[in-house]
């Protein structure tokens, strides 16, 4: 069996009265527990389970929408990675905040500050317009599939880089080779966006 749901701390916020939503786990007996970063007026506070609905006030309604979103985003975890070896509820706690703590980090933003930093290094004039050709095709890319500027370190996935791989070929009709070439640098972006972030990803995620 898998569940979640939310329920109120007991004790409100001292500055504004409000009270933190915490999400509960339960699965295969265990019951673990995780903040949300959620918190809700005490007159709401029924509303926390509650299907959606339009009916009621826009900022009650903009919560909702947010433990939905947390609902379905635990529920893609755990289908996800209920297969792996070792798994349990704590891991998808910890899958599940670091996904969170990585939604606020922006891909393109992260890889022109790598731009940036590598001119400060001094590095060869070829290797920054490689660079900044992959932040161009990226940002072409992700303008034109996603009508965004930009999308955040978790939403660059399998299907993501799938969809890049087949853009660029079809649009600039690269070679194999030289195909292969840009996807390795965009690979080596990513590991050193993610590594870039690590230290604070770790101190959000303990």
């Amino acid at each position: 069996m898998f569940k979640i749901c939310f329920y109120a701390k007991s004790a409100p916020r001292k500055r504004d009265g409000l009270y933190l939503i915490m999400g509960r786990i339960i699965m295969d007996g265990q019951r673990v527990q995780f903040t949300t970063n959620v918190y809700m007026d005490k007159t709401h506070i029924a509303y926390i389970n509650a299907p959606i609905r339009k009916s009621v006030s826009s900022d009650l309604y903009l919560i909702m929408k947010e433990l939905i979103h947390i609902r379905q985003q635990m529920v893609g975890i755990y289908n996800r990675i209920r297969g792996d070896q070792n798994f349990s509820a704590n891991t998808l706690i910890n899958v599940f905040k670091k996904e969170r703590v990585l939604s606020d980090i922006y891909f393109l933003h992260s890889l022109k500050e790598i731009i940036a930093d590598k001119k400060r290094q001094g590095v060869s004039r070829k290797t920054i317009e490689k660079y900044t050709l992959l932040s161009n095709r990226l940002q072409s890319f992700i303008l034109l599939k996603y009508k965004k500027t930009d999308l955040s370190v978790n939403e660059i996935n399998d299907t993501f880089i799938v969809s890049y791989r087949r853009y660029l070929k079809r649009t600039f009709q690269y070679s194999q080779i030289s195909l292969e070439k840009l996807m390795q640098l965009f690979q080596s972006a990513r590991t050193a966006i993610l590594e870039m972030h690590s230290v604070s990803l770790a101190k959000r995620i303990a």
